[in-house]
């Protein structure tokens, strides 16, 4: 799955249709070259009640990083077996490099420099 804010609420972002544009980009290209399927949404709408602490609201509403997404791996559990590592990380590698392209010809959204210094 590629996911986007928000997880705490059922309430979208108010660019939420950019964020889908750019995760629906990965998940497209990595079908496409892979015949594996990701879905995409929000974090709400995949746990379908709202959970609190979750990075890409913390990065998008408190941070103001105006794309916030977080890539859920085609695996079973947290740990991918030896033999499928390689291939997760092509197909990983295919989705985000897809997701950079969409982001570089999607409208202009003004990145915010964080309050906290990194």
């Amino acid at each position: 799955a590629i996911l986007y804010p928000r997880a705490y609420s059922r309430t979208l972002p108010y660019n939420w249709k950019h964020q889908h544009d750019v995760a629906q980009a990965g998940a497209n290209a990595i079908l496409s070259a892979c015949g594996v399927k990701y879905r995409t949404g929000s974090a709400f709408s995949f746990l379908k009640l709202a959970v609190g602490g979750s990075s890409i609201d913390y990065a998008h509403d408190v941070e103001k990083v105006p794309y916030a997404l977080v890539m859920e791996i085609a695996s079973k559990g947290f740990h991918a077996p030896e033999p499928n590592i390689a291939r997760i990380c092509e197909e990983t590698w295919i989705g985000i490099r897809a997701m950079v392209i969409q982001l570089a010809v999607s409208p202009v959204v003004s990145f915010t420099r964080s309050k906290t210094a990194i």
